[in-house]
């Protein structure tokens, strides 16, 4: 808020940077996330990952995740 005095109040950015932090952090959980599930299914993150690049080109991280994460459920429920 400007005053008539041109005096500005104080008041937290939320600017871009903010949001470009919360994509970063979000990033950063689902491959943790992508890598964990693949050692559960003794598969090494690296290979997975070309492997689905290959099959589906453009694949984003979000969709290997769920790949990934289908085949880890399949693979619980035959444990």
């Amino acid at each position: 808020f400007q005053a008539e005095d041109g005096i500005r109040d104080s008041v937290a950015s939320r600017g871009l940077g903010d949001v470009y932090k919360r994509q970063l952090d979000r990033t950063i959980r689902l491959e943790m996330d992508f890598a964990r599930i693949c050692g559960y299914l003794r598969r090494d993150p690296a290979t997975v990952a070309a492997e689905l690049k290959r099959r589906r080109p453009g694949i984003t991280l979000e969709q290997m995740f769920d790949e990934v994460f289908v085949e880890y459920c399949e693979f619980v429920d035959e444990c």
